[in-house]
């Protein structure tokens, strides 16, 4: 009897034995198949983080394109501004220059035509002296037909015509 006790104590203890294994057994199972969808998760996620990772060098390229195209379009206007400087600098100094030269042709020409009408002045002095009083000092000679302003007219004109002007000077 005491083999059959122990017998049965025996088997009892392997059918507690199988059920442990049965139990560790479902148990494996089951980590398996969470180690396995974690392991499908790790991979989702790893090929997530490539995809990630190479959207972020292709938006870094096309930021370092843009940049050095915004600094290349900054050197150009930088460049053009300047450009439109100097040159808006030399047509200034051309301006100048030219209303220089025609205001010194101008005064010039001025200087002439009040010589010419100082001569003129002093011949039509000198010669009323000579005729005398009776000599016909009433009769207009040519100088003295010229209609008043016709000097400072025909310098108008000549200014005009020099500074590039058209049109009528009346």
């Amino acid at each position: 009897m005491a083999l059959n006790v122990e017998l049965q104590q025996r088997q009892t203890e392997q059918e507690k034995l199988l059920a442990q294994k049965d139990d560790v057994s479902s148990q494996l199972q089951e980590v398996n198949r969470a180690n396995s969808r974690l392991l499908e998760q790790l991979t989702e996620l790893g090929q997530e983080k490539d995809k990630l990772q190479q959207e972020l060098e292709e938006t870094r390229k096309t930021a370092d394109k843009r940049k050095a195209m915004l600094d290349e379009l900054a050197i150009d206007v930088a460049q053009e501004k300047s450009w439109h400087k100097e040159e808006l600098s030399d047509a200034r100094l051309q301006h100048e220059k030219e209303v220089l030269g025609v205001r010194a042709r101008y005064e010039k020409e001025l200087r002439g035509l009040h010589e010419d009408k100082n001569r003129t002045e002093e011949r039509s002095a000198h010669s009323s002296v000579t005729r005398g009083p009776h000599s016909g000092a009433g009769e207009p000679t040519a100088d003295d037909q010229k209609p008043q302003g016709f000097c400072s007219i025909w310098a108008i004109c000549i200014i005009s015509q020099e500074a590039g002007c058209t049109g009528n000077t009346s």
